[in-house]
């Protein structure tokens, strides 16, 4: 079986740790490098949860490059350890890594990727900081999708520990939701770039981040594009699809 290849770009808090996770148990894919941006956590602090992760999974041979601090209009300020904790993981303390991340600046690590896996999918999961970045660079690589993010008991140390981190979440959504549940936005966005559920409201238009104070980071579509697509509605449930994903593979520990 032929795998999709996928970089992450994330700011690994829970729910993009929820998200990595699903990817190294989905079989049609293989994560093929991960880079960090400031945004639940600091890029740095973001690439140790992500080799943390790694390293209770057992995958020792992912690049893990550390991007941007700081955005582009404005400093980096702290995250949302209200929301993902002060570690961006719950503050459940997991061990850090024995691998170090990749020396290689986020543009290059995405670089070098694109140019060795041609049919890559970039999976955009934080702050469009290192993308940005990446389409001011001159000479870099083409790579073909880009995809924008706009429990259970299951045996292994990666499901207890994102067991352990959940809770945090959970509190954060208790005034939004009117029963016990939160938002699966970056393990639903690693969904649609492996294929594994399908849009059934998607419209064809171009899409902006807005930057005025007060709209900050909100993503807004509209026509004119026939190569952006944004998905509105998805078939099935994307919990089950993630549980069902974890639940299939044999995890470490």
């Amino acid at each position: 079986m032929n795998r999709r290849p996928i970089l992450v770009d994330c700011d690994t808090g829970i729910d993009d740790a929820l998200a990595l996770a699903y990817l190294l148990a989905e079989p049609s894919v293989e994560v093929v490098g991960v880079t960090t941006v400031s945004g639940n956590t600091d890029a740095a602090r973001a690439a140790a949860n992500t080799l943390s992760l790694f390293e209770l999974a057992g995958e020792d041979d992912v690049p893990v490059a550390i991007g941007a601090h700081d955005f582009r209009a404005r400093a980096y300020a702290g995250g949302a350890p209200h929301v993902h904790g002060d570690d961006g993981l719950g503050g459940i303390a997991l061990t850090a890594a024995v691998r170090a991340h990749d020396a290689r600046a986020a543009v290059e690590l995405i670089d070098h990727v694109a140019s060795r896996h041609p049919d890559l999918t970039v999976l955009a999961l934080g702050p469009l900081t290192n993308l940005a970045a990446y389409a001011e660079a001159p000479g870099v690589a083409r790579f073909d999708h880009l995809v924008v993010m706009g429990g259970e008991a299951i045996p292994g140390a990666v499901p207890q520990a994102l067991a352990r981190m959940l809770p945090h979440y959970l509190d954060f959504y208790a005034g939004v939701f009117p029963d016990r549940r939160c938002a699966l936005h970056d393990p639903l966005a690693a969904m649609v770039a492996a294929g594994a559920v399908r849009g059934v409201s998607v419209a064809s238009g171009h899409v902006d981040v807005r930057l005025e104070r007060g709209e900050r980071g909100r993503t807004v579509s509209g026509s004119g594009s026939e190569t952006q697509r944004w998905v509105r509605a998805m078939e099935g449930s994307a919990a089950e699809v993630l549980l069902g994903a974890l639940e299939r593979r044999e995890w470490p520990g």
